[in-house]
């Protein structure tokens, strides 16, 4: 295949515009094409772009699809939109590069090799592997292959070759030094002993690859597979040499002697069975079976560098080049060829045709021409040249009855099969376009000019201006009923008749914003059936001839919503054409009834078709030309493509990188994602998501994504890598993506599920807080409120208490107070009664003291006995001391346990003390004179042993 390169802008703006190029390959496979060869795409990487050095030794790639580039300055990666550098501890150089998986990376470099490891963060920490061993084993050694296999990694010097069995660094002893480059070629590792034999390294055992000394005295750096058995061995000096069955030869004599001048360094056997070797001197061959060279691209006309010292194929077939200066892609697209930066500056395109032998270009410089033959060779065409005379804007380029129109910014020309070229006819202005069309009996050209829509009889040559629209039209169709519509370059649609020999339109109709709200300004026609469409304001619209009114095509604007805005739509073949957005287009067939894409293709974001003036020009049945703003692709319609939907590649899902979680205070913390349950702190609730989509550099696959309770819907297709969301209340979220490409297939849907925690003050612990402090104050509440009324309640039953007590007190009081009563009672009544018989006995004893006689002696004998019978009763004192313990219940006990000795007698005086009686009441109650009371007295102070200064009487009220 041929190759062609596109040049990306060595110097972007910003660090986000500079790391997001995108290229999308074709969704079509093994297509068979008239033209001879493919041109890929390239893309040129500058230094400044990938932040790295100049040389860039080895490439590799993840399971994800992330590029990974060992560079002077370190080791650089890709994921398809964002450049990122990680150096070395030493800042050492990178020279080789083995991916295990996107969280294992080997690298060799300068007396260094080592492991890089993804943290949380997603950034690449490295480990020195090395640093296990002597240094003097390495010393002065550079890595220059580093081989993951399933038992372990192999890094590579000129001196040894090291192996890590994902345990411990071991070097091989049996392998034959100094060795050139290990090369990988099916399940063995093989190399060449400097300038001598081949070797193969398989299973952990070394032996010589048999006849190998044909090898002697050159150098092998490149050993490929080839065939089902065989090998292709790339030498600096003896060619390309093939072994096959045993038996050695040159693949191409022809071949060998050129790349003996090149110096092979590099290559791959592509998916597509041919061969890319890379040379130090002249870039990229690309090579068939059978030596033919069908591809070569250097710095000559595409790459930045003709030094190519890494290569590296993804799984869509296209290439990672690593040259001495900067980085290249290098995409093939099966129908698309690309004639851009390597021509020659021949301006914006707008018309295109083939004309006998010659691929001619309509520019806004001209006419250019170039033979068909340089198409399919594998250099990049330079011999594109004006036709003098057609200098100048063209709009068109057109045949009709073997004559070739041009539509120029001076008029109308025709040029000849000798690329002559002559004015005829002169229509007085600018030409855009011009059709044949009949009209009764007669073919007449119409021919839409900057001014007004003129008809040219084809037989009398004489131009017709019809009169009604005296405006510039841009493009004229025509429908089944005869009508002719016209494109006004910048406002609306005109709907009119015209026959024959009248000078003005019979009939006009316009169709514009002024006429109908829902229509555009900008409208550009295209016939799908012989039918009117029309498509503005990225919707379309058709005309419905029997309601006479111009509606929107719900059948295409349905197909056109899952593949983003459309801005124009050109007819191929049949039922085929071809949808035009702003950087990719689309195949899709239409009936007027039913519509499906058949195929979708993106240009690149470094390439643009020409603003306002977007075209594709078909060629032939099957060939189309997209015009950009600097050169054209051609595009190959396949073969065998028809109205069934053809299916495109799987679109691989998004994969999280990493998970990141940011305070108000700009502190940052990383989550596992692995783990599935993310938990951050309420603090922390501004997160942002980082996520790669394998293939996305290569299939120009954007994505979508949308977070649960807080998006309503999935947002606008980005090219973005990263997702943040600020300040997120508590909750739980699902955090959704998927990848989408231009075509609107959608992958797989990724979930990330996280959690903001709520605030220290809304948490479970905190609740909990809250409960235990609650059940706590309701707790006191009730303990306080039962105190209180407990303490009302105590206050009650004591308050009620006092009175039932002081109603007894009183009660108690009142039975006191009577006996009292009648303690004093019983003793006045004694004493009274005593003191009463004392009288009686006295005057009893008076009057026989005065009537002395025998009778009376008698008389008063009975008498004083009676007397004193009554002074010295017992019933008195028994009656006495019942009241008088009634109301001093413990008084004699009390006394007779402490004083023993006290007498009966002893004991009633003290009674009557008790009671505070006076000595003559005493004497009186105890039938006794006053001077035995007091002696009693005496005698009773000696008994108890009382102080002198002690009253007797306080002494005895004091006992209760």
């Amino acid at each position: 295949m041929k190759e062609l390169c596109m040049n990306i802008p060595k110097s972007i703006s910003s660090q986000v515009k500079r790391s997001a190029y995108f290229y999308i390959l074709a969704l079509s496979f093994f297509i068979y094409l008239p033209l001879k060869a493919i041109r890929p795409s390239v893309i040129n990487f500058s230094p400044k772009i990938y932040n790295g050095a100049n040389k860039n030794w080895s490439i590799d790639a993840d399971e994800n699809g992330l590029i990974y580039v060992g560079n002077d300055k370190g080791l650089i990666e890709f994921d398809g939109v964002n450049w990122n550098l990680s150096k070395l501890p030493s800042k050492g150089i990178v020279r080789s590069v083995g991916v295990a998986n996107t969280h294992a990376i080997y690298t060799g470099g300068t007396e260094e090799f080592g492991k890089w490891e993804r943290d949380l963060s997603g950034k690449l920490r490295y480990t020195s592997l090395s640093a296990k061993i002597n240094f003097k084993e390495i010393q002065n050694s550079d890595f220059w292959r580093t081989f993951v296999t399933k038992e372990g990694v192999y890094f590579q010097s000129f001196s040894a070759i090291f192996f890590y069995d994902y345990k411990t660094v071991r070097k091989l002893k049996s392998v034959v030094a100094p060795l050139l480059l290990l090369n990988r070629v099916r399940d063995e590792l093989i190399y060449q002993k400097m300038k001598n034999c081949i070797y193969v390294l398989k299973g952990g055992k070394i032996s010589k690859f048999p006849g190998s000394d044909i090898f002697v005295n050159t150098d092998v750096r490149v050993i490929l597979p080839y065939g089902k058995n065989g090998y292709l061995f790339a030498t600096n000096s003896k060619g390309l040499i093939v072994h096959e069955n045993g038996q050695y030869h040159d693949l191409n004599p022809k071949l060998s002697s050129l790349l003996n001048t090149k110096e092979v360094n590099t290559g791959v056997l592509t998916r597509r069975g041919t061969y890319i070797l890379g040379t130090l001197l002249d870039g990229l061959y690309e090579i068939d079976l059978k030596g033919n060279i069908i591809g070569h691209f250097s710095s000559e006309n595409v790459l930045q560098n003709k030094s190519v010292l890494s290569m590296w194929q993804d799984s869509r077939n296209n290439l990672w080049l690593g040259l001495d200066k900067g980085i290249s892609y290098v995409s093939y697209n099966e129908n698309l060829s690309y004639f851009t930066n390597a021509i020659d500056n021949i301006g914006a395109i707008y018309a295109a045709c083939f004309w006998n032998n010659y691929l001619l270009i309509g520019t806004n410089q001209g006419v250019f021409s170039i033979p068909r033959s340089e198409l399919n060779g594998y250099s990049s065409p330079s011999n594109f040249q004006i036709i003098r005379g057609s200098e100048g804007q063209v709009w068109n380029l057109k045949a009709i009855d073997g004559t070739l129109y041009c539509c120029h910014n001076n008029g109308l020309f025709t040029i000849g099969e000798d690329l002559s070229v002559r004015k005829s006819p002169d229509v007085g202005t600018g030409v855009y376009n011009i059709y044949k069309e009949r009209f009764g009996n007669s073919s007449y050209l119409v021919v839409s000019t900057y001014l007004s829509l003129k008809f040219i009889d084809q037989q009398t040559q004489k131009a017709i201006t019809p009169k009604g629209i005296n405006e510039p039209i841009y493009d004229v169709k025509t429908d089944h009923l005869g009508n002719l519509w016209l494109e006004h370059p910048n406002r609306g649609i005109y709907r009119c008749q015209w026959h024959p020999g009248d000078d003005s339109f019979s009939s006009i109709h316009y169709y514009g914003r002024s006429t109908s709200h829902s229509l555009p300004n900008k409208l550009q026609l295209f016939k799908v059936g012989g039918r009117i469409n029309m498509i503005g304001d990225e919707k379309v619209f058709q005309y419905n001839d029997i309601a006479d009114k111009v509606e929107p095509n719900k059948v295409l604007d349905k197909l056109f919503s899952g593949i983003g805005p459309i801005r124009k739509v050109f007819s191929c073949s049949g039922n085929q054409y071809l949808a035009l957005a702003e950087s990719s287009f689309y195949l899709f067939s239409y009936d007027g009834y039913k519509a499906s894409i058949l195929g979708g293709y993106a240009i690149g974001h470094n390439l643009s078709f020409v603003d306002n003036y977007e075209t594709i020009i078909p060629l032939n049945d099957s060939i189309n030309l997209l015009a950009l703003d600097d050169g054209f692709i051609l595009y190959q319609i396949p073969n065998n493509i028809n109205s069934t939907p053809q299916a495109g590649f799987k679109v691989d899902a998004p994969v999280v990188q990493s998970f990141k979680s940011i305070s108000r205070e700009k502190d940052i913390e990383y989550n596992a994602i692995d783990k599935g349950n993310i938990s951050i702190k309420n603090t922390y609730n501004t997160i942002e998501i980082d996520f790669v989509t394998k293939n996305a550099f290569a299939d120009y696959v954007s994505s979508q994504y949308m977070l649960e309770g807080v998006d309503i819907d999935w947002s606008p297709k980005s090219y973005s890598n990263k997702v943040s969301y600020e300040r997120l209340p508590e909750g739980k979220y699902t955090f959704k993506i998927r990848a989408v490409d231009i075509r609107g297939n959608f992958s797989d849907i990724t979930l990330l599920r996280f959690r903001v925690r709520p605030p220290w003050y809304n948490s479970f612990w905190a609740y909990l807080l809250y409960a235990i402090l609650i059940t706590g104050a309701l707790y006191v509440g009730r303990m306080i409120i039962f105190y209180r009324f407990k303490k009302q309640h105590l206050r009650k039953i004591r308050k009620l208490e006092t009175l039932r007590l002081k109603m007894l007190a009183d009660e108690l009081q009142n039975q006191v107070n009577q006996k009292n009563a009648e303690l004093v009672t019983q003793t006045s009544f004694i004493i009274q009664k005593n003191e009463l018989i004392e009288k009686i006995k006295a005057l009893i004893e008076d009057f026989y003291a005065k009537n002395k006689s025998a009778l009376l002696q008698q008389l008063i004998y009975k008498i004083n006995n009676l007397v004193s019978h009554n002074l010295d009763t017992e019933d008195d004192w028994r009656n006495f001391l019942i009241k008088f313990e009634e109301k001093h219940t413990e008084f004699f006990k009390k006394l007779k346990a402490n004083y023993p000795t006290l007498t009966s007698t002893d004991l009633r005086l003290c009674a009557c003390l008790k009671l505070n009686m006076e000595t003559k009441d005493i004497a009186s109650l105890m039938n006794l004179s006053v001077r035995a009371v007091e002696n009693n007295r005496y005698r009773l102070r000696k008994k108890l042993d009382l102080r002198t200064e002690q009253n007797l009487n306080e002494f005895f009220i004091s006992i209760e």
